[in-house]
């Protein structure tokens, strides 16, 4: 079995700049994630950038910041796997696309 090295390249080459736009596309895209019944959401874009925070006055409360900690945490730990999520969907299929190269396994 011959092995098209020039081909081989030229697939790989072709896959590298498409997922280079991916990632790019990715960075336009945002997720929305909220916690507390929506009174702390977050913003993050497909690269896993925090892009706001936003808190209601309702939550705020000197006498229990460590509620409004938990619940900060908790939204962009949602963000994050919207965001993964997208991730995957976008860029998962790359995976599948690699060449098969006898001996190696990718």
């Amino acid at each position: 079995m011959k092995l098209d090295i020039q081909g081989l390249m030229q697939q790989v080459q072709t896959m590298q700049q498409e997922m280079e736009k991916k990632k790019k596309e990715l960075s336009s895209k945002i997720v929305t994630a909220e916690s507390g019944g929506g009174l702390v959401s977050v913003k993050m874009n497909g690269e896993y950038k925090v892009l706001g925070i936003q808190i209601s006055k309702e939550i705020v409360n000197p006498d229990d910041i460590e509620m409004l900690q938990d619940l900060v945490v908790a939204a962009i730990n949602m963000a994050q796997n919207e965001a993964s999520a997208l991730y995957e969907k976008e860029l998962g299929g790359f995976a599948n696309m690699m060449p098969k190269i006898p001996g190696f396994n990718l």
